[in-house]
């Protein structure tokens, strides 16, 4: 689940990360941290492990405003984009919205910080979509057997 990734086998957190060969780099695992991540914006908590939280608790912006966010940031991003990209994008979209502190608390509690990043970094620009998704929440992206 996005609230609690960590117990059917996700990750919840960067420092857990899974750098195996299987499961194609840990492509099912490792989607368990930006799932939390954005379950921690949208509802606010901690992370899930226990042993992974920072102290403080992420407050929440709200579905519609996390899905904007993250919408736009995902837009902006390289093919070849990493945590710390989206990390990036988002904290930037964010920015324009006046949340960026949010959305960097909900990075923080699940490890991608500045400093897991290696510091300041830039992705390559690309442009940013001008709408965020309607009502439908994602459909248009993704056709059934895709």
């Amino acid at each position: 689940s996005m609230k609690a990734p960590g117990a059917l086998g996700p990750r919840s957190h960067f420092q857990d990360y899974d750098r195996s060969q299987g499961d194609n780099g840990g492509v099912h695992k490792n989607n368990g941290i930006v799932n939390h991540w954005f379950y921690l914006l949208s509802e606010g908590g901690t992370n899930a492990n226990v042993e992974r939280r920072t102290g403080f608790t992420v407050e929440g912006i709200g579905i519609e405003k996390a899905m904007t966010i993250l919408w736009k940031a995902y837009g902006s991003l390289p093919v070849d984009a990493d945590f710390c990209d989206l990390r990036i994008a988002s904290s930037s979209v964010a920015q324009d919205m006046n949340l960026s502190e949010h959305v960097i608390d909900a990075w923080e509690e699940v490890g991608v910080s500045e400093t897991a990043c290696g510091g300041t970094r830039t992705p390559s620009p690309r442009p940013v979509p001008s709408e965020a998704p309607g009502s439908d929440g994602w459909r248009g992206l993704w056709s059934p057997g895709m």
